[in-house]
C-alpha cells in the first residue's frame, strides 16, 4: 500500500475535499491486519510497521492491542440487542407451544411468567 493511495481514496470519499480534512483511511481486510500482527511478531518496530504498511501508528497499535487481548485479528461478531428472554423461559415457552397447539399468541403470551409483548413471542416461536 502507498500513501498516494490513500490520499486518492480520501479525495474520492471526502464530502469536502479540502487541504484541511483529516485524512479517511479506507477498510482494512483481515489479511492486512494479519500482516501488521506478523511484523510485529517478527520484531518490527511500530515506527517500521507504518514505515513498511503505510499504515497509521494508531491502527497499528490498536491492531497488536486487540491481538494481544482476544487472540484474533478478526472483528467480533456484534449480535445486537440481546434476547429478553432467558433460557428457562425458553423451555416454558417450548412446553406451553407442544402441550396446547391450538393457543394464539397473545394466549401464550398471556401464559408466560415473563411479562413481554406478544411479538417477542411470536419471533422466538419462529427460532424454535
Amino acid at each position: 500500500m502507498q500513501i498516494g493511495l490513500f490520499k486518492e481514496h480520501h479525495l474520492m470519499t471526502c464530502k469536502h475535499p479540502t487541504d484541511n480534512c483529516p485524512p479517511i483511511m479506507p477498510y482494512l481486510d483481515v489479511e492486512t491486519h494479519g500482516r501488521i500482527v506478523g511484523m510485529r511478531q517478527a520484531g518490527l518496530s511500530f515506527r517500521a510497521i507504518d514505515q513498511l504498511a503505510g499504515v497509521p501508528l494508531t491502527t497499528i497499535y490498536n491492531t497488536v492491542f486487540k491481538y494481544q487481548q482476544i487472540g484474533t485479528v478478526k472483528t467480533q461478531r456484534k449480535n445486537g440487542r440481546p434476547t429478553i428472554l432467558k433460557d428457562c423461559d425458553q423451555c416454558q415457552l417450548s412446553r406451553i407451544i407442544t402441550r396446547c397447539h391450538c393457543l394464539t399468541v397473545s394466549q401464550v403470551t398471556n401464559l408466560m411468567t415473563e411479562n413481554v409483548s406478544t411479538r417477542t413471542i411470536q419471533q422466538e416461536i419462529h427460532k424454535l
